[in-house]
């Protein structure tokens, strides 16, 4: 609601293409121009009536706020549309232009008529009205000649005092009359804006409408009243009351009315309304009073109700529809009376502290026929110091009230009439325990049966006084009609309590939280009562224990027999089951039926990858591990057999063989193999080179390349396999060396000279001679590939001795991995 609020006040307040008129005078002066120079209030409102477009009158009165305008006269009728009235654009916001009537009479004349649709006027406080004729009246919107006007409001106003010099209900600050969608909201009655105080307020708001069947709504919302008189004086219309405060002006300085009258005043015909979350405080009289004509249907829902003598008055002459739903209300005389009223429906509230909770009457004579419908459910009675619920004995026919028998621990008993429904409520009374002891919280519900006793199974709040009421269960019968409260229970003395019931054998019965057996079928005990409600309870047990019977029947069934025993069926998959039959006693005779099927069996197995398996017909392998298998008449019993098969391959066993690798010829290698399982035989393929192969792990020298594949039998005859292959790696860049030469010029072995093994692939890149003493003699580096290289036999052009010297050679291949050969060569001459 609140955002409906703020929207309509945007767009009300920022009208594209409005004509906006400033007012910058305090006076009432109208020199029929509203300028720069010289701008009243009055100037304002006939200019902006006259300019046939929509308006907005803003003020800017210069000096400090307040700004008071006293009228000498009544203001000039609004009778164009679209007129937007903003007060808070004065410095100082809302509040700061205040308009004082200073009790001037105005002999019965409104003083500010409304006629045109989407009027709004904002953040203005009104005080000093004086009423003193029978119609005088501050703003009137619309009027009796059926001029509808549409979407007006009043915001953010307050109308802070006013006089009467006498009283009549036709008299109002504000009266809306045929004025549809009407809204008043956040505006005081009674008090400014600071809220520091209360003044003197006899009337605020009348809503009226001639024509009954005129559908004009009317809200009022979030608004302070602290009016002596009629806070709203409610004529006809749909009426929308919500969010208001009623009767308190703030909890912070503690600022109530002095008993007011009423909050809400209606005499209705045929009209609607909904008072709903609002909040009523001090009403001498009544917080609502409401007469009714014709048909109206109101709605009382969710509001709060303090310190009112009484809260709710509803006098209703035909067919009006009432429904009074979870309000909150304390401390008064009575809550609701109600008179003839045609259908009233009191749910969910919550009443504490009254004299006199709910009164119905009716009068005698015609008028006793009117109340028809009539529902109290759901609501809690606390504090109630002299009725919860009062019939007048006129009001045909109410339902008598239901008699309470026993209150125990766990169970409430009773009777009323056959098949009404039943409502028990628990009163602890611990904060009012001078209050009569009906009512409380509801506590549980039931329904008699047809010779109308009945039972309440629920536990027992401890030391609470118990009442009840009751009611039609079928809600399409016509009167609906509550009885008034029962008396509180009272206890007779000791209670005695006969239990009797019928077992079997082997049985127990369970009952007040006790178990009693076959075993000792007659006992009792004693329950110690609370001396409120609960009286001290003998209970007397009483079994009879009849014998059960249970039996076995076991037979042979085929795997394609279907057995009936009654309503049970016996077959293959439905081998167990019982049939109760009943004993003369009524003891459960039980008949276990066990059938054992004949020709039928189950085979397990674990098969290889490859294997199969033939039963009868059917075969099985890896890609048909399980199903039935069917052999005709197969059994001894003559049936056929079957054979449920469920074979498994075992993909777990593995055997892994190194990774290929490379060796050198003449290497040899060691072979690693891992199994995780044990073999029952291994198979080496082929088994060329091997140290053994007849185990897992040989060593192997192999001339040349080769694969070798080990297979690994395990106990199921299962085979699981893997390979490798060694590659020989030949030596290319080999050399050699001679051991002795002699250079004598015989051209035989001049020379000592490397001899290479793979000429076109190998070159000598360091090529050294010591002496014996390790001194080098003779150098040679970076050789060619294939290039021969040779000492003969001199240092320096000298020959050397005989003997024998040292030799180092670096030479390298196409691998690119440089080796080195050294030792000693013989010189001869």
């Amino acid at each position: 609601m609140k955002i409906f609020i703020l929207i309509a006040f945007f767009l009300t307040s920022f009208r594209i293409g409005s004509q906006i008129y400033t007012v910058n005078s305090t006076n009432d002066i109208d020199d029929g121009i509203c300028d720069g120079v010289h701008c009243s209030f009055r100037e304002a409102l006939n200019a902006s009536d006259k300019d046939g477009t929509p308006s907005v009158i803003r003020f800017n009165i210069p000096g400090v706020a307040p700004y008071t305008i006293v009228p000498q006269s009544p203001f000039p009728t609004v009778n164009e549309s679209d007129l937007n009235i903003e007060g808070e654009t004065q410095s100082g916001g809302s509040g700061s232009i205040i308009i004082d009537f200073q009790l001037h009479n105005y002999n019965e004349i409104p003083f500010w008529v409304i006629n045109g649709s989407r009027f709004s006027i904002s953040g203005i406080d009104f005080k000093g009205f004086l009423f003193a004729q029978k119609k005088d009246r501050m703003i009137q919107f619309g009027n009796f000649n059926n001029n509808i006007v549409q979407d007006c409001s009043i915001r953010n106003c307050s109308f802070i005092s006013d006089s009467s010099l006498t009283s009549n209900d036709e008299m109002g600050l504000i009266h809306i009359i045929y004025a549809n969608n009407t809204r008043i909201t956040n505006c005081n009655f009674g008090t400014d804006k600071n809220r520091l105080r209360i003044f003197k307020l006899v009337k605020a708001i009348s809503v009226i409408a001639d024509d009954p069947f005129d559908p004009f709504t009317v809200t009022i919302d979030s608004n302070l009243f602290v009016n002596s008189n009629k806070a709203i004086t409610w004529w006809g219309g749909r009426l929308k009351v919500e969010n208001n405060l009623f009767g308190v002006l703030d909890t912070i300085n503690n600022l109530t009315s002095a008993n007011s009258d009423y909050a809400i005043w209606g005499r209705l015909f045929n009209s609607d309304g909904e008072i709903q979350k609002n909040y009523f405080n001090g009403y001498k009289n009544a917080a609502i009073y409401i007469t009714s004509f014709e048909g109206s249907k109101i709605k009382i829902t969710a509001n709060q109700f303090i310190n009112n003598i009484t809260d709710i008055n509803i006098d209703e002459d035909y067919n009006g529809v009432y429904t009074i739903l979870r309000n909150d209300a304390k401390n008064g005389s009575t809550f609701l009376t109600a008179n003839r009223i045609i259908e009233l429906y009191v749910e969910n509230n919550n009443l504490y502290n009254y004299d006199n909770a709910i009164n119905y009457f009716s009068e005698t004579g015609i008028q006793k026929c009117c109340m028809r419908i009539i529902r109290h459910i759901n609501n809690k009675f606390n504090c109630i110091n002299k009725n919860l619920v009062v019939l007048n004995p006129h009001s045909k026919p109410w339902h008598s009230v239901p008699v309470l028998l026993t209150v125990n621990r766990n169970q409430i008993t009773g009777t009323g009439n056959p098949s009404d429904s039943v409502i028990i409520y628990s009163n602890d009374r611990k904060n009012c325990p001078d209050a009569i002891c009906e009512g409380g919280n509801e506590l549980g519900r039931t329904q008699a049966d047809g010779l109308g006793n009945w039972v309440l199974n629920v536990v027992y709040p401890n030391k609470s006084s118990i009442s009840a009421f009751q009611f039609d269960s079928d809600p399409n019968l016509r009167p609906t009609m509550y009885s008034e409260f029962s008396s509180c229970y009272q206890c007779p003395g000791i209670v005695h309590i006969n239990y009797n019931q019928s077992i079997c054998q082997g049985e127990s019965v369970n009952y007040r939280g006790r178990s009693f057996s076959y075993l000792k079928p007659v006992d009792s005990f004693l329950i110690k009562g609370d001396d409120v409600s609960i009286c001290d309870s003998m209970f007397l047990i009483n079994l009879s224990v009849y014998p059960k019977l249970r039996s076995q029947l076991d037979i042979k069934i085929c795997s394609d027999d279907t057995l009936i025993f009654g309503s049970v069926k016996i077959y293959p998959e439905h081998l167990l089951d019982s049939i109760i039959l009943q004993s003369t006693y009524g003891c459960d005779s039980n008949v276990v039926i066990n059938a054992v099927l004949t020709g039928f069996g189950q085979l397990n197995r674990i098969i290889c990858t490859d294997g199969f398996l033939k039963i009868g017909s059917s075969i099985f392998n890896k890609d048909h591990l399980s199903g039935r298998a069917v052999i005709q008449k197969g059994s001894i019993t003559g049936c056929d057999s079957i054979v449920d098969v469920k074979l498994n391959i075992d993909y777990t066993k593995s055997i892994e063989l190194p990774n290929d690798t490379t060796i050198h010829k003449g290497s040899q290698l060691a072979i690693n193999t891992n199994i995780n399982f044990i073999a029952s035989s291994i198979i080496w393929s082929p088994n060329f080179y091997l140290s053994c192969d007849t185990c897992l792990n040989p060593l192997s020298k192999p001339d040349d390349n080769i694969t070798y594949h080990l297979t690994a039998i395990d106990e199921n005859g299962c085979t699981v396999t893997d390979h490798f292959t060694i590659t020989i790696l030949f030596d290319k860049a080999d050399i050699f060396i001679p051991t002795a030469f002699s250079p004598n010029g015989d051209n035989i072995n001049d020379f000592f000279e490397p001899v290479f093994k793979f000429s076109n692939s190998t070159k000598i890149t360091v090529f050294k001679i010591f002496d014996r003493w390790g001194n080098q003699i003779y150098e040679r580096l970076n050789g060619a590939i294939g290039e021969s290289f040779g000492w003969d036999g001199t240092v320096n052009g000298e020959k050397v001795n005989p003997g024998v010297y040292i030799y180092s050679i670096q030479f390298v291949g196409d691998d690119k991995v440089l080796k080195w050969k050294t030792g000693d060569i013989t010189l001869m001459r």
